[in-house]
């Protein structure tokens, strides 16, 4: 059987500069079927014509993807892990706009759709429902769950001895 190697932020990458140099060949080869002299080879160019544009795109996506990828797998350990990110000190108060994410209430800002990938804020909370369960969660999350959560508690976790994860 044969071993597929992991998709990583540099494969996505490398996949993606592949993706660019197909987009300036096809782009190179379109400029040469529409230069030819042979009006029957000319025509066939249109075919061309919009796929530099597409590949293009396709790369931008995948430096996306390589992006969010990597923040993912770069959370440090005692991160919130909710699967959306918020505001660290207002909650659920973010507003995406393209690349990049910010908050109405204080006009942070963000160099990525925060809101689409997992909270990288660490652990100062526990959150219990109304059915008992609980869920470590960060401040922003913790002001979230205040808000939203009918019957929930929000407790403070112990603060951690210098050096130590929480």
């Amino acid at each position: 059987m044969a071993v597929t190697p992991p998709v990583t932020p540099a494969s996505l990458r490398e996949l993606a500069d592949r993706a660019q140099t197909l987009a300036a060949d096809v782009d190179a080869t379109h400029q040469l079927l529409h230069d030819e002299e042979d009006t029957e080879v000319r025509r066939r160019s249109f075919r061309l014509l919009g796929l530099p544009g597409t590949l293009q795109r396709l790369a931008d996506d995948l430096l996306i993807t390589a992006s969010d990828l990597a923040r993912i797998t770069g959370r440090p350990d005692g991160a919130c892990g909710v699967a959306w990110g918020v505001c660290p000190e207002h909650g659920n108060t973010l507003i995406p706009s393209g690349r990049w994410t910010g908050c109405f209430a204080c006009a942070r800002t963000w160099e990525s759709d925060r809101r689409s990938l997992p909270c990288p804020e660490p652990i100062r909370w526990m959150v219990r429902d109304r059915h008992g369960t609980r869920q470590p969660v960060c401040n922003g999350h913790a002001v979230d769950a205040r808000a939203q959560l009918d019957g929930s508690t929000v407790e403070p976790l112990p603060a951690a001895a210098p050096g130590e994860e929480q």
